[in-house]
């Protein structure tokens, strides 16, 4: 960007920044533990988004707990592991977006994350007894901090981070919408570079 340009005005710097939102939300979920398969990214705007990632639904993989007692009444572990896994790929976008922006990863972007805090929270929600919920007010609201320990930790775990989210989001930049094989290829054209 030329100095002196006003970003907000500039449409292509404001595309490149979805670009690179929804980039860390793809490529976030290729790489969290359980993976989030990815259906589709893309930056054409639409029903109140800017851009926007779909993942296939993992409910049908939960695996229960053999010795829960409660069977089907409380979330399980391995449900809480995919639940935490989409809280990390939630918070990615901002973080991601406002590094993109201001060069700090400590600086996320609180424009255009409302649907990703609301994720954050329904998955909080999920996880807590109402009654626990509305002691605390907002149960783990703590995770929309401007660090999110889990996202940076992500991203200092796997060296191609970068690459890969610069990857799709040329990509998305190009094509407007990736399809997860897509996305899947770029992440690892971005591991087999390192």
């Amino acid at each position: 960007m030329m100095a002196g340009v006003d970003e907000a005005d500039c449409p292509a710097f404001e595309l490149l920044a979805t670009a690179y939102h929804e980039a860390a939300h793809a490529v976030g979920a290729a790489l969290v533990s359980p993976q989030l398969i990815v259906e589709s990214a893309t930056i054409v705007s639409g029903d109140g988004y800017l851009g926007r990632v779909t993942f296939e639904d993992w409910s049908e993989n939960i695996i229960p707990d053999p010795y829960d007692e409660d069977l089907g009444e409380e979330i399980c572990e391995h449900e809480r592991q995919y639940l935490a896994a989409e809280d990390t790929v939630s918070l990615l976008g901002g973080l991601v977006e406002g590094y993109f922006r201001t060069g700090r990863l400590d600086a996320p972007t609180p424009a255009g994350w409302g649907d990703d805090r609301d994720d954050v929270l329904r998955n909080a929600h999920a996880q807590m007894e109402d009654d626990i919920w509305h002691k605390t007010g907002h149960g783990r609201g703590w995770l929309l901090t401007a660090h999110d320990p889990a996202a940076v930790a992500l991203i200092a775990r796997h060296s191609y981070f970068w690459l890969a989210v610069g990857l799709v989001a040329g990509a998305l930049m190009r094509q407007l919408t990736l399809d997860g094989w897509d996305v899947t290829a770029l992440v690892r054209e971005a591991r087999d570079r390192q």
